[in-house]
């Protein structure tokens, strides 16, 4: 964590995807890193924590842009998240959704109070 948060002043470009990328690289500290699929990785079910080439039978999981991203994010070294390009719309979405794969995985979590503040601040 204290890394993490070095890197975060130390950085030039990226602060706007700094808090996607550090939610996704949390999971692995918390033992809920989802692991890609070798072969194909179209879609990212929520839900069961993984990526897959179909569409699961339950609507929690992400669209193939937005699973594309989470992908990439879940490897990318802290210098290059500023080469990752998005909308704000689309970063909401993909807080929203690390959000939710959060409350599906850690008991008791909450979304939190806080989270458009979150959305502004890094916006």
């Amino acid at each position: 964590l204290e890394n993490s948060i070095k890197i975060f002043n130390e950085i030039q470009e990226g602060k706007s995807n700094y808090h996607l990328v550090f939610l996704l690289k949390l999971t692995k500290w918390l033992g809920l890193q989802p692991t890609l699929n070798i072969e194909v990785n179209n879609f990212f079910d929520l839900k069961e924590g993984v990526f897959l080439s179909q569409k699961p039978s339950h609507p929690y999981y992400l669209s193939k842009e937005e699973t594309n991203i989470i992908a990439k994010f879940l490897v990318i070294e802290w210098t290059e998240i500023g080469r990752v390009k998005l909308a704000g719309i689309l970063r909401r979405k993909l807080l929203n959704s690390i959000i939710n794969y959060y409350i599906f995985h850690v008991p008791g979590f909450k979304k939190p109070k806080a989270l458009t503040i979150l959305e502004e601040v890094f916006d």
